[in-house]
This record gives C-alpha cells, sequence and structure tokens, in this order.
C-alpha cells in the first residue's frame, strides 16, 4: 500500500500522511489535524482526525519505522515505541466509539 493514499493538491500547504487531505481540501466527513508530539511530528508529517487510530494510520507507522529502525541509536528506537504506543492508543479509542 502506498501513503498518503489519495494524491493531495499541489500548493495547498500541510496534507495528512495517510489519505492525503489539506486544508483547504478536508476528508468528506470532516476532519482537524491531530495534535503530536514533535517528534511524530517531524518523523512522520501531519495526521488528520479523521485517519487517527484507523487501520491505515498504524499501517503508515509501522511501514514507516521499519525503514529506518535500524538506523536508530537508544533515544531514537526509545521515541518510535512511544509512536507505537501513541497509534496504538488511538486505535483503541476510535474502536470504543465505534461501540
Amino acid at each position: 500500500m502506498k501513503y498518503p493514499l489519495n494524491k493531495p493538491i499541489k500548493g495547498d500547504g500541510l496534507h495528512c500522511r495517510v489519505c492525503g487531505c489539506t486544508q483547504h481540501n478536508a476528508c468528506e466527513e470532516g476532519c482537524s489535524w491531530v495534535k503530536e508530539p514533535a517528534y511524530t511530528y517531524d518523523f512522520m508529517g501531519p495526521l488528520c482526525s479523521a485517519c487517527a487510530g484507523t487501520i491505515h494510520d498504524l499501517a503508515y507507522l509501522v511501514i514507516r519505522l521499519a525503514k529506518v529502525l535500524p538506523t536508530l541509536g537508544t533515544v531514537g528506537r526509545k521515541r518510535a515505541g512511544l509512536m507505537l504506543l501513541a497509534a496504538a492508543r488511538r486505535a483503541a479509542k476510535r474502536s470504543e466509539e465505534q461501540l
């Protein structure tokens, strides 16, 4: 699977790392930017609320980390673990809301 899922509009500023939505071209159901720690944002880019906690959110993170994990030092590995934990929490919260 290739991310972002949809091609972002050029020149429209930030785009979601998962779906490709932008500030002026939001998801159909509406969305906003998810607030994340700076190291997550710097490493992976912005995430919209419609994608937060979805299987695509987790898949993107796992794919991205698998590529760089061997090159990370101790601090980088710790941050990678924190990013995975945060994504798992988003997924758990989303599944609770859907019940």
